[in-house]
């Protein structure tokens, strides 16, 4: 489903111009990008929740080039699937206080039938898009996956949803990181506190977890009772993750360069000194002995 089929349904669900839906699932976005600037989490009605986390400053290697990046601190958003979460209506009460013109109802109903909208789409196609807001994905799971080794041979329904979120909510949940970029290093520098993680060795494994069993069409074109899996345990980003590149300026210092100590000259010259004073005293004793 795309972006403007998504806004077309939901215009008709709700009676509302499509102009009015647009501005509004903006708004929302905008709300949820500000909550979500610091680790926290907001439930998605009948979807699951939406997760953010703080991610450290870390080393990027270029395996290929051998260049290395100081990648910056970042919130990275993390999508937890479940189908049967219940009502929930935080994300409509942030939305009435940004937007105090709109009543506590039509805010309600903007989320419950968006959020309904984006999960009956993805028990039965495989994206569904909602620009201001992001993608979710609904792909089938091969057998063989480790996630569901569980799964006899030769089982099918399983599929897994993801969540890529659009550049402006990626934005606006690193609000406070808006002026870092990544730094390339040069030769020599180092920072030993830091983890270093090679381009291409995080995100070529499959994520475990956001698994469901697509539920199958009754005579009447209905889809019955979907079949969620276990829920996969919440478990803390890796720190050592590398995220996409921020949006923002350079970033405001330095590289910390480990300079050699010099040996001190102090030394030297007080020894020195120690020797005229002593020649001088044994000088004049010897003359006045004369």
């Amino acid at each position: 489903m795309t972006h403007d089929e998504t806004i077309s349904s939901l215009a008709g669900r709700l009676g509302w111009p499509e102009a009015k839906v647009n501005e509004l699932l903006q708004a929302a976005v905008e709300m949820i990008g500000d909550h979500l600037s610091e680790p926290g989490s907001l439930p998605l009605p009948g979807l699951g929740e939406l997760i953010s986390s703080k991610q450290r400053e870390h080393i990027l290697l270029d395996p290929v080039t051998g260049e290395r990046h100081l990648m910056p601190p970042a919130m990275v958003l993390f999508f937890r699937v479940d189908l049967q979460h219940t009502k929930d209506d935080r994300i409509a009460a942030l939305l009435k206080k940004r937007l105090p013109e709109i009543s506590t109802d039509d805010a309600a109903r903007l989320i419950i039938e968006w959020c309904g909208l984006v999960r009956k789409s993805l028990l039965q196609e495989e994206t569904v898009e909602s620009l201001p807001f992001g993608r979710f994905d609904c792909k089938p799971v091969t057998v063989g996956d480790p996630a569901i080794a569980a799964v006899e041979e030769g089982a099918a329904g399983y599929f897994r949803i993801t969540f890529t979120p659009s550049v402006g909510l990626q934005r606006s949940v690193n609000t406070l990181f808006a002026h870092f970029e990544p730094t390339l290093l040069n030769e020599g520098v180092t920072f030993d506190e830091l983890s270093t993680v090679t381009l291409g060795a995080v995100g070529d494994a499959a994520p475990d977890g956001n698994l469901i069993a697509r539920a199958l069409s009754d005579e009447k074109g209905e889809l019955l009772e979907e079949e969620p899996l276990e829920k996969p345990s919440l478990e803390e980003p890796l720190p050592d993750e590398p995220s996409p590149l921020p949006v923002g300026f350079p970033l405001r210092r330095k590289p910390a360069y480990r300079r050699r100590k010099k040996p001190s000259l102090w030394l030297p010259v007080i020894g020195g000194v120690a020797i005229v004073v002593a020649g001088l005293f044994f000088f004049h004793r010897d003359h006045k002995e004369q």
